[in-house]
């Protein structure tokens, strides 16, 4: 189970000791500001921004340490200007806001893992049904091996926020879940619970995902090349990596789906109409009132 954005596959590259410098520099400038939720103006508990100085520019919320606090800072730079009279100003709302939510959603994710995912079918039925039908898709899967790989990709959602293994009682609950979400008969997956391994990243669930759907079109997916498959699934800047980094950071999935239900923008990419299409028996109703009891809350 990742922490953060930096501790996935996608972001691993990041000099996260460089950004963290910085950040300490800007500390002590007084140059992290408490971040505001750009409609009401209230302040994010827990969550800063960095304002207009020399910290190079950082695409994920970075945990830092402030007042011997754990918080998240983030970089809106890239989705604001400063106006003529020194204020600064959004130009990119939907992104904004979509950063501050992935910030506020990992601060609740590092303190209670579950509050995060427990957000009703919605982002789980999206998560399995875009994994599966673009895998299926461009690989050119037969409906067998769909099912299988659906199976595979529900277990792999559950496993990202956990760090032990499921136990057989609660593998028997997934099946069911997976046979109410996507009409796969139970006994048409039971078979497989067995050879679905805990999968704590990518790279796990790729291996897993070949083992049991045992495709010899599936011999050549690796993490790289599932990236490149998945990259047009959003929109926006660095849309392809924070893709990425969504297969393995639930935090991150979560506040897409949130952006998706919140903006229009979104609704045309792939991500977007997989939320619409499944928005189904009050799934979005739920999930929005469970983000706004979780931003209330916390």
């Amino acid at each position: 189970m990742f922490s953060t954005a930096y501790d996935t596959l996608a972001a691993r590259f990041y000099d996260v000791k460089e950004i963290r410098s910085k950040l300490e520099l800007a500390r002590i400038d007084d140059e992290l500001k408490p971040a505001r939720w750009p409609d009401s103006r209230e302040i994010i508990d827990g969550i800063y921004e960095v304002g207009d100085n020399e910290v190079p520019t950082f695409t994920h919320p970075f945990k830092y340490e402030f007042d011997k606090k754990p918080v998240y800072v983030v970089d809106l730079r890239p989705y604001t200007k400063i106006e003529r009279d020194g204020t600064r100003a959004i130009t990119n709302l939907p992104e904004y806001s979509l950063l501050l939510m992935r910030a506020k959603l990992n601060k609740i994710w590092d303190e209670e893992p579950s509050l995060v995912v427990n957000m009703g079918d919605l982002p789980m039925v999206v998560f399995v049904r875009w994994l599966t039908g673009v895998i299926s898709s461009r690989l050119g899967l037969s409906p067998e091996d769909q099912i299988k790989l659906s199976a595979v990709t529900l277990f792999y959602w559950y496993d990202l926020s956990r760090e032990e293994s499921l136990e057989e009682s609660e593998k028997m609950r997934v099946l069911a879940k997976l046979s109410k979400i996507s009409y796969i008969p139970t006994t048409a997956v039971v078979g497989l619970v067995d050879r679905i391994v805990r999968m704590g990243n990518v790279s796990d669930y790729i291996a897993v995902a070949k083992e049991v759907v045992g495709s010899t079109r599936m011999e050549k997916l690796n993490p790289g090349l599932l990236f490149s498959m998945l990259g047009g699934s959003w929109f926006g800047l660095n849309a392809k990596e924070l893709i990425a980094v969504a297969t393995e950071h639930p935090p991150t999935f979560i506040a897409i789906i949130n952006a998706a239900l919140e903006s229009r923008s979104y609704k045309k990419s792939l991500l977007g109409k997989l939320v619409y299409e499944n928005d189904k028996d009050r799934r979005g109703k739920v999930f929005t009132q469970s983000i706004y009891n979780l931003m209330k809350d916390y």
